[in-house]
């Protein structure tokens, strides 16, 4: 019984941090799909990517202009973020949140030129916009190439890989977005569900035997 309770108090502490995926809160287009990837972080860092075409439609006949895209950032547990955000078309990035203090890096990627606010500077700004300079000019699915002659966004996680030092932990892609939440993780030490639940288990089962042992204890009535 004790060595099932100790089982769960194990799990819930060796239990590495999980990357929350970044939720498409908002978009003008929302007949378009999303692709991406979740993973499992071994480290104290989260990289999280997003690639989308456009934040608002320009329209036909209309120049591409800058459009808003808000990004709200939860609290991230003790861990540091570091972001990776691509568009073709000109956008304006626009971040708030409680988490924003873990925030260490943003890399901005595209083919036109971004913008942002709400970022102090303490952030790392990596600038790979812009004819001549971008990664890729533009990706919105996984793990594919988008089409359109936009690619897949292999290049531009790798290159995030090796800017921040560890693996992108999740990639989510869409052609049109304008809200953008990146949600919080599970720090390493606080118990997940299934570790709960095994806890739990395990002290009721740790009590059953006292009370057991107890009665055994107690004489029988002459």
């Amino acid at each position: 019984m004790y060595k099932l309770l100790a089982a769960g108090v194990a799990a819930s502490l060796a239990a590495p941090a999980v990357a929350g995926p970044v939720v498409i809160t908002g978009s003008e287009q929302p007949g378009y799909g999303e692709t991406g990837f979740s993973a499992v972080s071994t480290d104290n860092r989260q990289i999280r990517a997003v690639g989308i075409y456009e934040a608002g439609s320009s329209g036909a006949g209309n120049p591409l202009r800058p459009f808003d895209a808000k990004v709200v950032v939860e609290n991230q547990g003790g861990e540091d973020l570091y972001l990776v955000l691509s568009a073709y078309a000109p956008t304006n990035w626009i971040f708030s949140g409680a988490g924003l203090s873990s925030l260490k890096g943003v890399l901005f990627n595209g083919y036109s030129a971004q913008t942002y606010q709400g970022l102090n500077g303490s952030v790392a700004i990596t600038d790979k916009t812009g004819i001549g300079n971008y990664i890729v000019s533009c990706t919105y699915t996984y793990p594919g190439a988008s089409g359109g002659g936009c690619a897949a966004p292999t290049a531009l996680l790798q290159f995030a890989s090796n800017l921040y030092g560890g693996p992108v932990d999740s990639f989510i892609g869409k052609y049109s977005a304008n809200g953008l939440l990146v949600t919080g993780t599970a720090a390493p030490g606080v118990p997940e569900p299934r570790s709960w639940a095994l806890m739990l288990l395990g002290f009721g089962a740790v009590g059953a035997g006292i009370r057991v042992q107890a009665k055994k204890r107690v004489p029988s009535a002459v």
